[in-house]
C-alpha cells in the first residue's frame, strides 16, 4: 500500500514526523483542482470582467485507510502553523509539499459503525504559488490504462465493428504513443465507451475482449435508436483500464 509522511513543527521549533497508509490521493500529480491566486476578479469600465491570476495552488486530497492509533498526531499535525505532506506512490517521484489546513474542522467515518475502525479524508492547500505545471510521464510497463477520444463508430447490433488495440484506428492512443502491451494473463481488462459528448445514440460493446498477440480485440457498436452527432456519424471515447491480476 502506498504511504504518506506528515511533518509538522511546533512551537518549539521541532520537527515531527509520521506516515499514513494511504487508500487515495488526489492532486499531488495531475491538476485535478486547483486554486487561482489572487483570487480578483475586476469590473472594467465597459462592462466587462478581467482576472488578475498570477498563480495557481494545488488542492490536495488525502483519503487515509481506517486507523485507531495515531489520531492525536493528525490533529496535531492539522492544528500546526508550519507542516508538509510527502506522497510516494508506486507511479510517482516523491515530492514534498508545504501545506496549509484550510478548514476549522474534521470529521472521520466509522467502517460498519465500528468505532476502531475510522476513515479520514482530509482537503489541504500547498503553501507555495506555482506559475508552471510539471506533469510527470508514466512509464509504459506500468501504464494501467489507455484512451482514445472521438474515435469514429460505424459498427451496429446487427454488425458490430471490430477494434484492435496498435492498429486501425486504435493505432496510438490520445498521447500519440503506442498502446501498452495488454495480457489477459497478466490484467482483468475493462473497455468502457462513451458516446454522449456526441450525439445522443448509445455506443454498446459487444461480446468479450479477447487476446490478439500482445494486443487486446473487443467489438463496439452504435444503438438502433437515437440520432447522429452534428454534422453526421458516430463517436465514442474509448477508455481502456488495465488492473493487475494478482496470485
Amino acid at each position: 500500500m502506498d504511504t504518506a509522511t506528515f511533518k509538522y513543527m511546533d512551537s518549539l521549533g521541532v520537527v515531527h514526523g509520521q506516515s499514513f497508509d494511504v487508500l487515495a490521493i488526489h492532486g499531488m500529480d495531475d491538476p485535478d483542482r486547483v486554486r487561482f491566486v489572487p483570487a480578483i476578479l475586476y469590473d472594467t469600465l465597459d462592462g466587462g470582467k478581467e482576472t488578475a491570476f498570477k498563480g495557481f495552488q494545488k488542492i490536495i486530497t488525502v483519503e487515509l485507510r481506517a486507523l485507531n492509533t495515531n489520531e492525536d498526531y493528525l490533529r496535531a499535525f492539522l492544528q500546526a502553523g508550519a507542516k508538509s505532506i510527502t506522497y510516494q506512490g508506486s507511479n510517482l517521484v516523491s515530492e514534498e509539499n508545504q501545506v496549509v489546513y484550510e478548514s476549522a474542522e474534521y470529521e472521520n467515518e466509522w467502517f460498519d459503525d465500528f468505532k476502531l475502525a475510522k476513515k479520514y479524508i482530509i482537503e489541504l492547500v500547498e503553501s507555495t504559488i506555482r506559475h508552471v505545471w510539471a506533469v510527470r510521464t508514466q512509464p509504459a510497463d506500468t501504464m494501467i490504462g489507455a484512451l482514445k477520444l472521438k474515435v469514429p463508430i460505424t459498427g451496429t447490433l446487427a454488425s458490430p465493428e471490430t477494434f484492435t488495440t496498435n492498429a486501425g484506428k486504435l493505432l496510438l492512443t490520445e498521447d500519440g504513443l503506442p498502446f501498452p502491451v495488454m495480457s489477459l494473463l497478466s490484467y482483468d481488462i475493462t473497455v468502457r465507451s462513451n458516446g454522449t459528448l456526441y450525439q445522443d445514440s448509445k455506443i454498446s460493446q459487444v461480446g468479450d475482449v479477447s487476446q490478439s498477440g500482445d494486443n487486446i480485440t473487443f467489438q463496439l457498436a452504435t444503438s438502433d435508436i437515437g440520432s447522429e452527432a452534428v454534422g453526421g456519424g458516430f463517436f465514442s471515447d474509448i477508455v481502456i483500464l488495465m488492473q493487475p491480476i494478482t496470485t
